[in-house]
């Protein structure tokens, strides 16, 4: 058997995913509700910015510090 690039378990693939925004919003309320439950205390414009990182795409500034 020889090996390409699609059966060998020794290569590396690169993952190319791309996140939508909606993904990423419903991730960073995940870690949202997993932090509340573990008693930690962020504010929503943490959340926000972690939407961001996870979709790649500039900041809607949705929230603002207060």
């Amino acid at each position: 058997m020889t090996w390409s690039k699609y059966n060998n378990p020794n290569r590396k693939r690169k993952l190319n995913r791309k996140m939508d925004r909606t993904d990423a919003d419903i991730l960073a309320t995940k870690q949202m509700l997993n932090d509340a439950k573990d008693g930690k205390e962020m504010s929503i414009k943490h959340y926000d910015e972690l939407s961001d990182r996870l979709c790649g795409k500039t900041s809607r500034n949705i929230y603002k510090e207060n």
